[in-house]
C-alpha cells in the first residue's frame, strides 16, 4: 500500500504541474525506442545522467512496465512495476528498460502504436518521467521504414538498415515534454537561413509540400530574425491523422483535412511556427496563466494580417471587438485565469483580449520598445517556465531603459489581466468652426474610471485628406482637444480602425453568427412545417447556451434561430419586429444563414434551407463563420460583414458653426 502510495505522489509530481525552473545543470538523458509495429508496442532504454546529492522519481504511464534498472554511484528503489526512485551520488548515472504499449492519453489525442500510426504523447508516460526536474535528451527512434518518425527536437542523422529506420532528435536543454509522431509520410525538406523545413504529408497530399515548405520556411526566418534564433535548428510540419492543429517543440501536427483548407499556409500556419518560440521555446508556467496564445496571436494571426493589408488587420481588430461584445457576461472571466482553449470563450479572453494587451503596449510605447521586449524576454528564459509577471517585467524594465512609463506598463498588465469590463468612450462634444486662417475641430472625449490608460486615435475627414491625430486619456478624465487644419472638416471619427481595446457604440457594433454562438438562452422555431427535423440536438452541439423548441410567440425576448423557407422567413422575422432591412437573405445561396435583432433587441439567426438536412449540414459548419454577419453555400461559401451606420456617437458630420 506504501509503495502503490508513493508511486501515485511521483505520478502527481510528474505529470500534475509545471517544472520548476533551476540554475544547476540540468539531468541529461540518452533514450532508444525501438517501435514494433506488429505487436502494436514499444521497447526502449535511457541512460540518465544524475547530479550527485540531488533524489530524482521516474516513472511511466499505465500499460509500461520497468523490465531492468541499473544504478552506477546511486541508491535505487522500485516503486511498483512502472516507478523507481534515485539518490546519486558523484558521478552518478542509471540505465533503465521498458517496454509496453500507451494507455492513458488526453481525451482528443489518443496515444497509440498502429501499423500505419504512432503518437506518444507525454501524457501517456511512454518514457520515464522524471520529477521534479525536466532533462535534455538526446532521443534515437528506430522503427520499419515504410513509416516516417518526428520527434519534439532537433532533427539529427537519419539511417536505413534492414528493413528498419532510425532517426536522431536532439534536446539538450530541458524539455517540457517528448512527442513522437509517425505515419506513412513522404518527406520534403528545404534549407532556409536559419535552419531547415520539412514536410511529412501522406502521398495524396504530396502536391501541397511545395506551399508549405515555401511559407514555413518564410516564416521560419522571419521570426528568427525578430525575436532570435529559434529553439531548434529544423521545424517540421506533419499532417496528422485526426483533425488536430498542434505545436510541440520543433513541429506542428495537423490535421489532413485542415492542411488542404487553402488559406492555412498564409493565416493559420503561422500562429503554429510561432509557437516554436512561444510555449516551445519558452515555457508558459500555467500557476500563472496563459500568455503563450495571446502573444502568438499578436506576433502571428496579426501580424501576417498586417503584411497582407491594412483593411484586414482593421478587420481582424474589429473582429475581436465584435466578439468580445457578443460574450455574455456570465460567460466572461479575467485573462488571468485563462489556461487552455476549450471553447470560443477562451478564444475570446485568451487569445483576442490578450493580443490587445500586446497591441496596446506596442501602440503606446513604440516598436523599438516591443522588440527589444520580446527579444530580451525570449533570450532570458529560452528553455524555462515563465508567466504573465516575467512579461510584465521585463516589459517594464525596457520601457525604464527607454526612458518611457514604466508603471504605466504595469497598470497595463494589471488592467488586462484582471478586467472583465469592456470601457465606453464617449465622444461628450464636438464643434466645427472658421477662423481667419484654416479650421478649427474642438471635441470632447470620456474614458471611464474603470478603464485604462489609453491612446485614442482621431480622425477628421476633409474634402482632400484623412488627418490623423492621437489623444491619450486616463481612467476617469474627461478631456478636451482643439485640432486645427487649413482645409475644410467634414466628418470627425474617434477610433475607426479599432486599436482601443472598448465598447463599440451603437450603430458601430453591426450583428454576426456569433452572437446566437454564444447567446445563454435559444429557442429554435420552424417557420416552415418539417424545417427542424434533427436540429435540437445539432443546435445543442454547436450553441454554447441551452437551446428549446418554441412556437415563435412563446419566443418573445429570447434568442431565436428560425429555419424554414426563404418565404416562411420573411414572415417570422417580420412577426418578430426583426430590422426590416434584414428580413432577407443578404446573399443568394441554397442555403443561406444570416444575423438580426429581435425587436426586444435580441439576437435572432435565420437559417433559409430547402430541407431540414441542409439546414442541420449548414449548422455543424457554422461555428467557423461566427465572426461574419452572413454566410451564403451554393458552392464556395459567401460571406460578409454588415456596413456600420453612416452616423453613430463616434462618427459626426461636421457643421461649421458661428462664433
Amino acid at each position: 500500500m506504501i509503495r502503490i502510495l508513493a508511486l501515485t505522489i511521483a505520478l502527481l509530481g510528474v505529470w500534475g504541474c509545471s517544472p520548476q525552473n533551476s540554475d544547476s545543470t540540468p539531468p541529461q538523458a540518452s533514450i532508444e525506442v525501438s517501435i514494433d509495429l506488429e505487436r502494436n508496442e514499444l521497447s526502449g532504454t535511457m541512460r540518465l545522467e544524475l547530479e550527485d546529492g540531488k533524489p530524482v522519481t521516474l516513472a511511466l504511464g499505465p500499460g509500461f512496465t520497468i523490465t531492468s534498472t541499473k544504478a552506477e554511484n546511486a541508491q535505487a528503489e522500485r516503486l511498483g512495476a512502472r516507478g523507481i526512485t534515485i539518490e546519486p551520488q558523484q558521478g552518478a548515472y542509471a540505465k533503465i528498460s521498458w517496454s509496453g504499449a500507451p494507455m492513458a492519453s488526453a481525451a482528443n489525442l489518443p496515444a497509440h502504436i498502429r501499423q500505419d500510426s504512432v503518437l506518444l504523447t507525454p501524457a501517456s508516460g511512454w518514457y520515464p518521467r522524471i520529477s521534479p526536474q525536466p532533462f535534455g535528451y538526446e532521443l534515437t527512434v528506430t522503427l520499419p521504414e515504410q513509416l516516417q518518425v518526428v520527434a519534439e527536437g532537433d532533427r539529427g542523422e537519419e539511417s536505413r538498415s534492414n528493413g528498419m529506420r532510425r532517426v536522431t532528435f536532439n534536446h539538450s536543454e530541458p524539455a517540457a515534454g517528448i512527442t513522437v509522431v509517425g505515419g506513412d509520410w513522404q518527406k520534403e525538406s528545404r534549407q532556409t537561413q536559419h535552419g531547415r523545413v520539412y514536410t511529412f504529408f501522406p502521398e495524396h497530399l504530396g502536391q501541397l509540400s511545395e506551399r508549405y515548405l515555401e511559407y514555413t520556411g518564410e516564416y521560419f526566418d522571419t521570426y528568427s530574425e525578430w525575436i532570435g534564433p529559434a529553439a531548434h535548428s529544423s521545424y517540421s510540419v506533419v499532417a496528422a491523422p485526426l483533425p488536430v492543429g498542434l505545436a510541440f517543440a520543433g513541429f506542428t501536427y495537423i490535421g489532413e483535412e485542415v492542411l488542404q483548407l487553402p488559406f492555412i499556409p498564409t493565416t493559420s500556419l503561422a500562429h503554429e511556427v510561432v509557437h516554436n518560440w512561444w510555449g516551445r521555446g519558452v515555457y508558459t508556467d500555467h500557476s500563472d496563466g496563459n500568455w503563450s496564445e495571446a502573444l502568438t496571436q499578436y506576433m502571428g494571426d496579426y501580424y501576417q494580417a498586417q503584411q497582407r493589408s491594412k483593411a484586414e488587420a482593421k478587420r481582424m481588430r474589429g473582429d475581436w471587438l465584435r466578439d468580445q461584445a457578443a460574450l455574455p457576461e456570465d460567460m466572461n472571466y479575467p485573462l488571468v485565469n485563462f489556461r487552455h482553449k476549450q471553447s470560443r470563450i477562451d478564444d475570446i479572453v485568451g487569445y483576442q483580449r490578450g493580443a490587445f494587451l500586446f497591441h496596446t503596449l506596442k501602440r503606446q510605447f513604440g516598436d523599438e520598445v516591443f522588440t527589444e521586449a520580446v527579444r530580451d524576454f525570449y533570450q532570458t528564459h529560452r528553455h524555462q517556465w515563465a508567466g504573465w509577471h516575467d512579461l510584465r517585467h521585463t516589459f517594464a524594465e525596457t520601457a525604464r531603459r527607454s526612458g518611457k512609463d514604466a508603471e504605466q506598463v504595469n497598470d497595463l498588465f494589471f488592467w488586462f489581466l484582471t478586467t472583465e469590463q469592456t470601457p465606453e468612450l464617449r465622444l461628450t462634444s464636438a464643434t466645427a468652426h472658421s477662423l481667419d486662417q484654416g479650421y478649427a475641430v474642438e471635441l470632447e472625449l470620456h474614458w471611464p474610471e474603470h478603464a485604462y490608460p489609453s491612446l485614442v486615435p482621431i480622425v477628421i475627414h476633409g474634402a482632400e485628406a484623412r488627418h490623423q491625430h492621437e489623444i491619450a486619456l486616463q481612467p476617469g478624465q474627461t478631456k478636451s482637444a482643439t485640432i486645427n487644419l487649413e482645409e475644410r472638416p467634414e466628418k470627425l471619427e474617434i477610433d475607426p480602425d479599432h486599436h482601443a481595446y472598448r465598447q463599440l457604440a451603437r450603430g458601430e457594433r453591426v450583428n454576426t453568427l456569433r452572437e446566437i454562438q454564444l447567446a445563454e438562452q435559444v429557442s429554435l422555431v420552424k417557420a416552415s412545417e418539417g424545417s427542424a427535423e434533427g436540429l435540437p440536438s445539432v443546435a445543442r452541439q454547436v450553441f454554447k447556451g441551452e437551446v428549446d423548441v418554441r412556437e415563435l410567440n412563446e419566443a418573445e425576448g429570447r434568442a431565436k434561430l428560425i429555419v424554414g423557407s426563404e418565404a416562411d422567413i420573411e414572415q417570422a422575422l417580420e412577426d418578430a419586429q426583426a430590422c426590416i432591412f434584414r428580413r432577407s437573405p443578404p446573399v443568394a445561396g441554397e442555403t443561406v444563414a444570416w444575423s438580426t435583432t429581435g425587436g426586444y433587441g435580441e439576437p435572432i439567426l435565420a437559417l433559409s434551407a430547402d430541407s431540414a438536412q441542409s439546414a442541420q449540414a449548414v449548422l455543424q459548419r457554422l461555428e467557423r463563420f461566427g465572426r461574419h454577419s452572413y454566410v451564403g453555400f451554393n458552392g464556395r461559401p459567401e460571406t460578409g460583414l454588415y456596413e456600420q451606420a453612416e452616423q453613430h456617437a463616434l462618427r459626426l458630420k461636421l457643421e461649421l458653426t458661428d462664433d
